[in-house]
């Protein structure tokens, strides 16, 4: 059996890590905005700021493609409008 080892955060680039780091500061901060306007689904900016939103982070991932980026090139968060307790 066999299993993947993450790649060492040294050979992922800066420049990509920076942009990535950009657009989930976007992402939370247009939070408020975007619960309002897709409650309970999942979103993701494209690279043009677009909003992709789906019922299902699957849903979303082929929208990314779609779109014409790998799934792991922006930030992806679902939009919670009931917020749960926890219990310790």
């Amino acid at each position: 059996m066999t299993t993947a080892k993450p790649a060492p955060a040294e050979s992922i680039p800066r420049k990509t890590m920076a942009q990535f780091t950009e657009a989930h500061i976007q992402l939370l901060e247009a939070v408020p905005d975007l619960v309002r306007d897709y409650p309970d689904q999942w979103v993701a900016f494209t690279d043009d700021g677009i909003v992709l939103s789906a019922k299902t982070s699957r849903e979303l991932i082929e929208l990314i493609k779609q779109a014409g980026m790998r799934p792991g090139d922006t930030p992806i968060k679902f939009l919670h409008t009931e917020v749960k307790g926890w219990l310790l």
